[in-house]
């Protein structure tokens, strides 16, 4: 390029060639070339090769080239155009600085430059992105007052910002002031208000809704809004509705996907039926939906057999993903280490442990969770204290339902004092020293800096009342209710056995 370095070549080529290249290059993704032809020009290029160039580098991330760029051509004198200014707003909303897309709105229409629909739209779609939705209201408001009528894809953009507010009401009133300005809904719109409706629980309108979208707008629905009613149906419980919505979406011509068949698996397994579940991926892999299986739906099929207490079928889909090339997961190896734990195997959990660890696998707090809760069940503290000091060098901080396992394996092993004090020094009460251990982390030789939850408050109430330490089991569930939790009904059994004990 440098033979083309010089006014003089600028001059005796045509500035409109100049102009041209500048607008291949960055249409191209060529903005360093394009920067390099711009700055051999003593005065500022057209403004369509301003626009393009401004545009390459927004595309490219280049953000504060871009204002430096802007700066410099508006201080030779070149202003700019609404095209200009929509670049820049697009700037703006990438880079989330509102405020400044907000000045730059007003400076534009200062300049008497019009914003179209396309600038306003840019700037609600950022504030929703932000979850200002009542800003974006006002700008909606003050389009239709500027005589600028707001698009579709303007109030797609704010049902889809409602909606992930959960604020379906307000998506619904603007859904209905579209049909009013005579504006058609199209499929992203059906897919937002559906999804909206199915995450509040109400299905029914979410059915309803689908229907019309398919009746009176013709508009035919694609995997992703099917794909939202049947998860909605799934939560519901509505198993049979959903599974017969995928065969109705199989009617109508659209393919269903991978993630029909990830909603409809979890379903299945959530509601205790993890061997339909299986028979319903083998199907879809037959008929073409499901091309290839990944982790994620194994890893389903995995959790589904565990939590129905079948770990051997449970290893079988994971020696089944070894043998079609599938790598298992962090998730696939916690999924079967826990449910050993639970089963008391505490040998082929650490022997998955030390598979998922050679592997490459880094274990979390949930992995090193089960571990603990199963040795401590098992008695094992000194494989505890391994474990956590393991954590500590691998910096996976302890949770609440760590905490839990170890009070909970204190309590079963009749060691409620220990566990009444590791739950207080989680909430930086120090009983002091004595006869009692001034601190049960110190005691077992576990450090565990988080606070407790429920689950952790209920399991120490109950060891307390086993140990017949009803008074002590009352002082922790006054602790409990000035936390904000509340005890279940099993726990409240507990209390109410005990001061019936000692009202006797």
């Amino acid at each position: 390029m440098r033979r083309f370095q010089g006014s003089k070549v600028v001059a005796r080529t045509g500035r409109a060639a100049f102009d041209v290249l500048i607008v291949v290059l960055s249409q191209g993704g060529l903005v360093e070339e394009a920067l390099w032809v711009f700055h051999q020009l003593g005065d500022p290029p057209s403004i369509n090769a301003w626009n393009a160039l401004l545009n390459g580098l927004l595309r490219a991330g280049r953000f504060s080239c871009l204002w430096g760029l802007y700066a410099d051509t508006v201080g030779r004198g070149r202003q700019p155009s609404g095209v200009t200014y929509n670049i820049l707003l697009n700037a703006c909303r990438w880079q989330g600085d509102l405020s400044r897309a907000l000045r730059l709105l007003d400076e534009m229409i200062s300049k008497g430059v019009d914003p179209s629909v396309v600038t306003y739209t840019t700037v609600v779609c950022g504030l929703c992105e932000e979850g200002r939705l009542r800003e974006a209201l006002g700008l909606l408001g003050r389009m239709v007052r500027s005589r600028v009528p707001p698009n579709l894809y303007t109030y797609n953009v704010l049902m889809d910002g409602h909606c992930r507010r959960a604020d379906v009401r307000g998506a619904l009133a603007l859904y209905g002031g579209m049909l009013r300005r005579g504006l058609l809904p199209n499929v992203v719109t059906f897919g937002t208000l559906v999804n909206g409706l199915c995450k509040e629980g109400r299905t029914n309108e979410a059915r309803t809704l689908f229907r019309a979208m398919v009746r009176h707008h013709r508009v035919v629905p694609n995997a992703q809004v099917y794909n939202c009613l049947i998860e909605g149906l799934c939560k519901s419980g509505r198993l049979s509705e959903a599974l017969e919505l995928r065969s109705e979406m199989t009617r109508a011509g659209v393919r269903a996907d991978a993630v029909t068949c990830g909603i409809l698996m979890k379903g299945l397994c959530e509601a205790g039926r993890p061997q339909e579940a299986s028979e319903l991926l083998q199907k879809m892999r037959r008929e073409g939906d499901v091309v290839r299986v990944g982790p994620v739906l194994y890893n389903t099929l995995i959790d589904g057999h565990c939590k129905k207490g079948n770990a051997e079928e449970a290893m079988r889909i994971w020696l089944q993903m070894a043998e079609e090339g599938v790598e298992p997961d962090a998730v696939t190896f916690s999924l079967l280490i826990d449910a050993h734990c639970k089963k008391g195997e505490m040998e082929t959990a650490t022997a998955i442990f030390s598979e998922m660890v050679v592997r490459g696998r880094t274990p979390d707090v949930v992995t090193y969770t089960s571990l603990i809760d199963g040795h401590m069940k098992k008695g094992n503290l000194a494989e505890v204290r391994r474990l956590n000091r393991e954590m500590v060098e691998a910096g996976v901080p302890a949770n609440a339902f760590t905490l839990c396992a170890l009070v909970d394996g204190l309590c079963r092993q009749g060691r409620s004092r220990e566990a009444m004090h590791l739950l207080l020094k989680s909430i930086g009460v120090d009983m002091g020293t004595g006869k009692v251990p001034k601190s049960s982390s110190e005691s077992i030789g576990v450090c565990l800096p988080c606070a407790p939850n429920g689950m952790a408050y209920m399991a120490l109430i109950r060891g307390l009342h086993a140990d017949a330490q009803d008074f002590k089991a009352g002082r922790f569930f006054l602790l409990m209710r000035e936390a904000g939790m509340v005890p279940d009904a099993p726990t409240y059994a507990v209390l109410l056995k005990g001061s019936a004990g000692r009202g006797a």
